[in-house]
């Protein structure tokens, strides 16, 4: 998972909030790929590489236990929050 480029999948079952990549927030906790992860700090805005060429995006840390890692998104693209939290 660290800094895959898969999609994000729904949560079932739920309340977490559709949100885009550009409104991801330090401190948010995140469904992604069935599990919760925090965004462990501010996410970077820029020009990435995505898989047909260059395009404005964000660069996200999360944190889930010992996990962690990178997330690469365009800034459209469709994430759910689960809550929103502090940065530490």
């Amino acid at each position: 998972m660290n800094g895959t480029l898969s999609t994000p999948s729904p949560p079932a079952a739920s309340a977490a909030a559709a949100i885009t990549a550009s409104e991801v927030r330090c401190g948010d906790v995140l469904i992604y790929e069935g599990r919760e992860i925090e965004i462990t700090s501010r996410p970077r805005s820029g020009s990435f590489w995505f898989g047909d060429g260059r395009h404005e995006g964000r660069a996200i840390d999360w944190r889930a236990g010992s996990a962690s890692g990178i997330l690469f998104r365009r800034g459209d693209e469709t994430m759910y929050r689960a809550r929103r939290g502090v940065c530490t």
